[in-house]
């Protein structure tokens, strides 16, 4: 069998495109792990600030959210009270944060994506 470059080139790449995989997958497990870490806090009550985790208020309650009715009122709820939470941490931990939220919505997105059945159309 003959040395071909063009194979060899192809090779490599999906050689390096295999580590570019595991390199995500391990970084996505560091990002899932922190985002269930600050889940758990945040259904305890708790919340970050300069001088670290201390307990807050209650936490929000449904009745204290927009009707659900108007999605762009909730949205708008939601943006604000993010806001406030991650207002309370460093630069390097919101941008931490926001990560793992953009993470799990594109795996949420992604299962949707994949529920989908194609139907022909006449």
């Amino acid at each position: 069998m003959a040395y071909d470059p063009e194979w060899a080139a192809v090779l490599y790449r999906a050689r390096d495109a295999c580590g570019d995989i595991a390199a995500v997958r391990d970084e996505l497990a560091v990002t899932r792990a922190e985002t269930q870490r600050l889940i758990a806090l945040a259904r305890q009550g708790f919340v970050a600030d300069g001088w670290g985790m201390h307990g807050a208020a209650a936490p929000v309650t449904a009745e204290e959210l927009p009707d659900n009715s108007d999605p762009h009122a909730l949205a708008m709820e939601v943006l604000r009270m993010m806001r406030e939470l991650l207002s309370g941490f460093s630069a390097e931990w919101q941008v931490k944060i926001v990560k793992a939220i953009t993470a799990r919505t594109m795996l949420v997105v992604a299962a949707q994506l994949q529920k989908k059945s194609i139907t022909p159309t006449a």
